[in-house]
């Protein structure tokens, strides 16, 4: 008798583990389905945000454009008193993988560096990251 007991309970013990998996796998979906629902309404929400913001690229580009060639033409007393808007453009650019013709900042780099030499300044760093071959470059 007890040798069928045995027998039972490991011939049922397998069944009783995939009921029990199965049971605790549907409560754990259950309770995360409303959670996984939020996360793909943020991803579409960042989709769409993201299609909006390609759409001002044009606009910056050309905003940045419009910069740089003014900042070239500025007297240098207004070129000095601009160069913390100048660096902000020139940054924003650069952090958007943005490069920039040459023929456009090279003036305004001949300008800063004759600033520099005006008021001794000793030590600078020129990054030449410009690369007129580049996708978003804007002359």
């Amino acid at each position: 008798m007890v040798a069928i007991c045995v027998a039972l309970f490991f011939g049922l013990l397998p069944r009783l583990e995939a009921y029990a998996k199965l049971q605790i796998g549907s409560q754990v979906s259950a309770a995360i389905a409303p959670q996984n629902e939020k996360l793909d309404g943020i991803g579409v929400k960042v989709a769409q945000i993201n299609g909006k913001l390609e759409i001002y690229d044009p606009m910056l580009l050309d905003d940045w454009r419009d910069q740089l060639k003014q900042s070239a033409r500025l007297s240098p007393q207004e070129f000095k008193s601009s160069l913390g808007e100048l660096s902000n453009t020139v940054t924003a650019a650069r952090d958007a993988e943005i490069a920039a013709d040459p023929l456009l900042v090279g003036p305004i780099g001949r300008r800063v560096f004759d600033l520099a030499v005006l008021h001794d300044v000793t030590h600078y760093e020129i990054h030449d990251k410009a690369d007129s071959s580049h996708p978003k470059a804007f002359a």
